[in-house]
Order: C-alpha cells, then structure tokens, then sequence
C-alpha cells in the first residue's frame, strides 16, 4: 500500500484541490503467521503397547521439531532433530490408567515448530484415539475347589461322596487391570450343582454323581472378562447292604427245625460302597418275643451263623429279630425279619385274645396269618 500525501496546497488545473487529504498522524496493523510446519497422524487409532505416528511436514528442512504426547494425565515430550520426517513414540500400557472404565479415550499429539535459535514459531496439535488391546483383561489367578463333609470320617478321606458331601468353590487373585476393577463374578456348573454371582460358592448337598466341571469368569469395569475351568469328581456313594439273610428256628446245633426248634439261627453278609479302601461293613442283629423288648445285639460275622436264644424260644410265640449293617461312614442299614412260631392251621392264644393261622397267635387283640 502506498499512501501519498502532497506537501504544498494549491489546486491542479480543471479545479482539483490537492492539499484535500491532511494526514497528522497513521498507524498501521500487520497480521501475519510464522512459516510453521504441519503434521498428520498416521492412524487415527493406536492399540497402547503400539507405536503412534506423527508424521512431518517441515516448512523448511533446517527447522526441528518438539512433539508433546498426552493422554489423560500422563504425557511425554520428544525433540525431532532437523531433517526428521515423523515421530513415534510407544503407547505405555499403564497409560491405560487414564481410562479405567473405558475400553478407548481421546489422546493428542502436540508440534511445536523450532527455528535455528530454538525459537517456537508455531504450535499445532493432532487428536487421535488410545485403545485398551485385547490383551488387557481382568486379572484371575485361578478357581479352586474343596470338599466339605460335616462326617469327620468323609472329611478325614477328603473325598465328595454322592448324597453326604458339599463343595467349596472359590475364585482366587481377581482384580483389575491397568487401573480397571472388578464389577462382577460368576461361578456355574456343568452338570449343575449349583451358581453364584460372587466371588466362593458352597453347594448344597451334592446328587450328581462323576465329574463336574466349574466354570468362574469376572468381569471388569471396562466390560472385559477373564474365565477360569476347573473340575471336581463326586464318588458313589451308597448305605451299606444285605448280600443275603437267613433266619429260622433251629435246634441246638443250628439244625433247621421249624416245629420243635427253641433257638433262632440268624446268618448274613454285609457289603458296602468302594467309596474309600478303608471303607468296611460290619453287622448286628438282636432278637425279640413279637411285642416284646429285644435282647442285646451280638455282632455277626460275614458268613458265619449265630445261634440266639438259649433253647428258651417258646414254640408257639413268634420272634422278630433287628440286623444292622453298619459302614465306617457311620450309615446304618436296618432289616426287621421275624421268625414264626411252630406251623399250625389255627392256633388260638391261650387266653382266647389272639388268634393265628399258619403260625402262633401273636399280640393280644391281633389276628397273625403267616400264609398268602
């Protein structure tokens, strides 16, 4: 712009004036902007662990460059000697911190344009997006599982037996990850023996027989999971049992005899569940007069017959004996049998209050029949 100002006044010819414009005083405004570089991500997106790229535009090859990363809180400045057409810089994981309920967040990149003195003659900055990698997970150590049996025998063993024991599952070393924390737990079974929305769960009494296998997963406030499997085997368990009984009047030798014998011959084997090599069965049996207290149990033997009575069974009373078998668990299995008196068509209590058919009368105000 050139402004011209006349020092004389007069008038040009045809009449214009010449001193028109009188300037006292002029001030004059520049605007104008450094010759800075520019600069371009790269990717709009960086997975941290992973580099981001800036790359570099130079105004002039003679200018270096200082490059400001920041995220959140955390930033890290790198000078760019002259001549370098990019920068990079490796996204910390920790940096993930800035974001613990995020799975991504808004980080920048700063330019700042330096002449040959060091002077700043620019400033420009680029946004790009930090990503939490699918690496990056909640944190679960393990899940571990242990019977629980109120039998201290079944404890002492340590095994879960069908119909009397429990399990304890437990999630273990759960938290967070890169300043993520935990939102939520689970814990399921297959086949199902019980879930949970938290961290342990004890079962009810377990009826699933064989492996079961335990699945626990977190989850975390970025909305990432971590699942952990493990199993557990129930065993078989059962109360124990009869092979075989075998129960009649006999003489004093243990001979069969149904009409005239005075002794009760009582003979049996008792088996039980393989649940634990020290598992073992043993049997007793008492005998009792129909109505009657019973006597004192004598232990039995597997195999072996016992003679019970001491020839004072009358011939014309029935008696009912009890077996027990008993396991080393301490489950108990009970058989009432009953030895019939001496066979008779009809027998009438002496007394007239009973009356039987195919056996003695039995209980007073009773009718006994011992056949179909």
């Amino acid at each position: 712009m050139i402004l011209y100002v006349p020092k004389t006044r007069g008038t040009y010819s045809k009449g214009f004036c010449y001193d028109y414009l009188s300037v006292t005083a002029m001030t004059l405004t520049f605007n104008y902007e450094y010759l800075q570089s520019s600069g371009s991500m790269a990717s709009g997106s960086v997975a941290a662990g992973s580099a981001a790229k800036l790359n570099i535009t130079a105004y002039n090859s003679a200018y270096s460059h200082r490059v400001t990363w920041k995220f959140g809180t955390y930033s890290n400045v790198q000078t760019i000697a002259a001549g370098w057409a990019s920068a990079s810089y490796t996204i910390p994981l920790n940096w993930l911190q800035a974001i613990p309920n995020a799975t991504s967040g808004t980080a920048s990149a700063t330019l700042e344009t330096l002449d040959t003195s060091g002077n700043v003659l620019g400033t420009s900055s680029y946004n790009f997006t930090i990503t939490a990698p699918a690496s990056v997970t909640p944190n679960l150590q393990s899940v571990s599982v242990v019977p629980v049996n109120s039998n201290s025998v079944l404890a002492g063993w340590n095994v879960y037996a069908y119909g009397k024991s429990q399990a304890k599952i437990t999630i273990n070393g759960a938290g967070g990850a890169y300043g993520s924390t935990i939102k939520s737990y689970s814990i399921v079974t297959d086949p199902s023996v019980g879930s949970a929305s938290a961290s342990s769960l004890t079962t009810g009494i377990l009826y699933k027989k064989g492996e079961i296998t335990v699945t626990a997963k977190v989850t975390d406030s970025r909305g990432r999971t971590t699942s952990k499997t493990a199993s557990f085997s129930v065993s078989a368990y059962g109360a124990p049992f009869f092979h075989y009984i075998e129960a009649y009047r006999c003489l004093s030798d243990g001979t069969q005899d149904d009409v005239n014998g005075t002794y009760a011959y009582i003979k049996t084997k008792v088996g039980c569940s393989a649940i634990n090599s020290g598992n073992r069965a043993t049997a007793t049996v008492q005998l009792s007069q129909v109505g009657g207290g019973y006597s004192t149990s004598v232990a039995l033997t597997d195999d072996t017959g016992v003679i019970l009575g001491n020839g004072q069974l009358a011939i014309d009373a029935s008696y009912s004996f009890i077996l027990k078998a008993t396991d080393t668990v301490g489950t108990v299995t009970t058989y009432v049998g009953e030895i019939n008196s001496a066979a008779y068509i009809m027998h009438v209590k002496k007394g007239g209050k009973a009356l039987g058919f195919g056996t003695a009368a039995g209980a007073d105000e009773t009718v006994t029949f011992a056949w179909p």
